[in-house]
């Protein structure tokens, strides 16, 4: 028995390698065969092959030179040393044989379980995983729970790190994959992630450019970065955070402390959104870390509310066209900056302004309903009981006691 999702990252890992250095026309075979006691898996191509110094350092990390495939495409040997973890982790084992320009073999054998595997232990991680695990859940499963489905967009041009990082957090997030930072823009605007993870050094548009690009545009400006780079010095950090990034790693990054950097993101994000619902308008970017643009975005919609209170058919539509802005953004937007739906900051808004003239004005119950937009009395008064615990005549009483 193996982990489904290593020895999956294995096969694509090494497949992505046959095809990289293999010419066209050439030959890739992978094919898998049922021994006495282990599968064995074998990928093999008529590709450019492996020099013999290449060749013995070829799971050493840092030590392999990198190697052009056949279109000109520049590796690393990084998605290789992947590989060989995994493969161990599994208490397996891979071989390689290459011969120069007649082409590579990759031999893996994984222990073959001979009894039926209970639903309860066929993917243990525990047991499957144990040195990589031992010290990694240092989150508890309540933790886990609070940020499960969090959507997360992992960007980097490496196949292998990008699944690697897939691999890492997947179990706990649901993960978008970009190959450089323009293609990660897109998806970004298109699929509101929660965070965004992404390497500093891509084609294209590299890490910086993206996380500028992020903080700048008005749909996109309130997503947490996260860089990863392999510089590990005080030049590179500056120039991450000059882009505007919220946390900057070095490569390579433990699961524990990837977990804990956006488990710490997502809370400080959940604090923020409690102490925005409290503060007065006035106090928005003097109190809250909040960048320019979104502080803007904000004030905006509360402007907009506020001048149109009175209108009992205020809804987020309205919104939308004031702003410019796709209701599919502004709500993903919105609720990320304030944990809030529009529609419930609307009647929020009022609630706040009806306590205003609770306390200012004479005007009766019914005035009050009307001026900030509620349709009945009986239905603004059951919503300012849900939000304040008491009526808006207790409210006022109590005040003018």
């Amino acid at each position: 028995f193996a982990d489904y999702n290593m020895i999956d990252t294995v096969i694509r890992n090494l497949l992505t390698n046959a095809i990289k250095f293999t010419p066209e026309q050439g030959c890739i075979n992978i094919a898998s065969i049922l021994l006495e006691d282990a599968i064995e898996i074998q990928v093999k191509d008529n590709g450019i092959g492996i020099n013999s110094e290449n060749l013995t350092e070829l799971f050493q990390l840092g030590k392999r030179k990198s190697s052009l495939g056949t279109q000109g495409e520049k590796g690393t040997g990084l998605g290789l040393i992947i590989v060989k973890e995994f493969i161990e982790l599994n208490k397996g084992t891979i071989s390689v044989k290459s011969e120069e320009r007649k082409g590579t073999s990759f031999t893996i054998h994984i222990p073959r379980s001979f009894e039926e595997v209970s639903a309860l232990n066929k993917y243990h991680q525990q047991e499957i995983i144990e040195d990589l695990q031992e010290s990694i859940i240092t989150l508890t499963e309540n933790q886990l729970l609070e940020v499960r489905g969090n959507r997360i967009l992992i960007v980097e041009d490496h196949a292998a790190m990008r699944n690697h990082l897939k691999y890492l957090l997947a179990s706990t997030f649901e993960i978008i994959e970009a190959e450089n930072g323009e293609e990660a823009l897109v998806k970004a605007a298109e699929h509101q992630p929660t965070v965004v993870i992404t390497d500093m050094v891509m084609p294209v548009m590299d890490g910086l450019e993206l996380c500028k690009a992020i903080k700048r545009d008005h749909s996109t400006s309130h997503i947490p970065v996260i860089i990863l780079t392999s510089h590990d010095n005080e030049d590179s950090k500056l120039s991450g955070y000059y882009a505007g990034a919220d946390i900057y790693l070095t490569k390579p990054v433990r699961k524990e402390i990837l977990l804990q950097v956006v488990f710490n993101i997502l809370q400080s994000r959940k604090l923020l959104r409690n102490k925005l619902l409290k503060v007065t308008e006035e106090d928005v970017q003097e109190e809250l870390a909040l960048t320019d643009l979104d502080t803007e975005f904000l004030q905006k919609i509360n402007d907009f509310i506020e001048q149109n209170l009175g209108d009992v058919n205020l809804e987020v539509q309205h919104i939308v066209r004031h702003l410019g802005m796709s209701r599919s953004v502004l709500y993903a937007k919105f609720k990320a900056l304030t944990g809030q739906g529009v529609n419930e900051f609307i009647r929020l808004v009022r609630l706040r302004r009806s306590k205003e003239l609770l306390l200012t004005h004479t005007i009766t119950i019914n005035e009050i309903a009307e001026n900030i937009g509620f349709n009945s009395a009986s239905y603004f008064i059951r919503c300012f009981a849900k939000e304040y615990h008491c009526t808006p005549s207790e409210f006022r009483e109590k005040r003018n006691r």
